[in-house]
């Protein structure tokens, strides 16, 4: 009886975990160190290797893709930091079904910046 509980209560604390593993599309709005507000569409794409998360953060105004490092997902909260030779930014945001919204502060060599995300899984 105490496995069957057990089991119930693994299998329910995996049923509320958010899923972002595939690719999400969307928006992000940044205040630049300069002071003016920008948006620009942004790619997220997240896969599981092995039992670790793992992203890439791409943006087609920028022909840029860049890696993502401790990627972590608690529950419906995603984390995950954005780091090359031009920028560092630390995301923030929280998964909703196919929605993942969030915020990031980051840095460049002009400054310091700050981004708001929305995006939906990609079908």
């Amino acid at each position: 009886m105490k496995l069957a509980v057990l089991c119930l209560m693994l299998a329910a604390s995996g049923a509320f975990a958010a899923d972002v593993v595939g690719k999400w599309t969307g928006n992000a709005v940044v205040k630049t160190p300069e002071g003016e507000t920008r948006r620009m569409p942004v790619e997220f794409v997240f896969r599981n290797e092995a039992g670790q998360l793992r992203g890439v953060a791409a943006s087609a105004e920028e022909q840029r893709r860049v890696a993502m490092s401790d990627v972590r997902l608690e529950e419906d909260k995603l984390f995950f930091v954005v780091r090359d030779e031009r920028v560092t930014l630390r995301f923030e945001g929280t998964v909703s079904g196919d929605s993942l919204d969030g915020k990031g502060d980051g840095s460049t060599e002009d400054g310091a910046f700050s981004a708001s995300f929305t995006l939906k899984r990609a079908q």
